[in-house]
């Protein structure tokens, strides 16, 4: 156990990304669960993160659409679903970077 010089300390603290929600992979026996299901969900967690003003994280891994093309069939669905309702100004979008210099501002505004 060691610790480091206060030198040599992080300039800024981790910042949390909130858990996110899998896109449904279009595999084995999730392949059965209608992309119309799929759909509701997404729209009831993008509902609440606006209603909330809170954050709503989907994510998937590059193999997923490798594997299963119908894969990109759910995440059509996810787009069209977000971008209506970021053409709409109700949604922000932004990438993992971008929330977390988002976060880092803010919280540097709090303790100024």
């Amino acid at each position: 156990i060691w610790a480091m010089p206060d030198d040599d300390q992080p300039s800024s603290p981790v910042l949390e990304i909130p858990a996110g929600f899998f896109i449904n992979w279009q595999s084995g026996l999730r392949r059965t669960v209608p992309i119309e299901l799929t759909r509701v969900r997404m729209r009831r967690l993008l509902k609440a993160a606006v209603e909330q003003n809170a954050v709503v994280h989907f994510w998937s891994h590059p193999e997923n659409f490798a594997t299963a093309p119908r894969t990109f069939d759910v995440l059509s669905v996810l787009l069209t679903e977000v971008t209506a309702l970021r053409d709409s100004g109700k949604l922000v979008v932004q990438t993992q970077k971008q929330y977390c210099e988002t976060r880092q501002a803010a919280q540097g505004s709090v303790r100024a």
